[in-house]
């Protein structure tokens, strides 16, 4: 049995609902982009047990020359030692060609070596695996993210995910409850739109939103009513 209706009120109670929406739009803008091969690699050390460190832009070179850069320092963390042989440790890092160009792009595995440490015992124990090569290399002209589409895409996708939100809101209220539009917030968590000159035919974008709806009985409301006509 519901409980009385209090003088003065109805008792509500508040739900909350989240949402993810995500739209692709076509590009825009157009511009001459120079990018450089990248790939996400990880960096063993075999050596020893002690860390070596790596500064920002240290080189690297795979056995045919190429030579890539570490885009940002890091420290490789000892090897383990055990029952006297050393297992190597690693540490995951970012490595960008030293130019421009589709050339430097690499398919497969690639194995790449600290150009600094040739001619020391250092040079095949320090190394890098990029375990899908590297890739996104380019030179010329071509369509990018324009700043208009950018606006565009903010505002399409929050309408989107605020329409949808809306939506599943009023589907997911429970049986024998109601809500006032009134008494009801939406609120928009996050956009992630790519950044300007992101080079492509095609972009994305997507949008997170909670909704927080009072509902309240229908029996209460019902209740409530009749206490004001009588």
């Amino acid at each position: 049995a519901a409980s009385p209706v209090p003088e003065g009120g109805i008792p509500g109670e508040m739900l909350e609902f989240s949402k993810t929406a995500r739209i692709d739009l076509e590009t825009t803008g157009r511009q001459v982009v120079e990018e450089k091969s990248r790939a996400r690699v990880n960096i063993y050390n075999a050596f020893g047990a002690l860390p070596q460190g790596l500064v920002e832009r240290t080189r690297f070179i795979t056995d045919e020359g190429r030579m890539y850069r570490l885009v940002k320092g890091v420290t490789i963390p000892g090897a383990e030692i055990k029952n006297g042989v050393i297992v190597p440790q690693s540490i995951e890092a970012e490595l960008a060609a030293d130019e421009a160009g589709e050339q430097w792009d690499l398919s497969g595995e690639v194995k790449l070596r600290v150009a600094g440490f040739q001619g020391t015992p250092k040079f095949d124990s320090f190394y890098a695996i990029a375990p899908r090569g590297f890739s996104g290399g380019f030179t010329g002209d071509s369509q990018v993210v324009s700043k208009d589409d950018i606006a565009r895409a903010q505002e399409a996708v929050t309408k989107k995910v605020y329409e949808e939100l809306e939506a599943d809101a009023r589907s997911r209220i429970p049986a024998g409850f109601t809500s006032v539009d009134g008494l009801k917030e939406i609120e928009i968590q996050e956009v992630h739109l790519p950044p300007e000159r992101t080079r492509g035919m095609r972009f994305s974008a997507e949008s997170r939103a909670r909704a927080r709806v009072l509902v309240f009985r229908e029996e209460d409301v019902v209740r409530f009513l009749s206490q004001v006509v009588l």
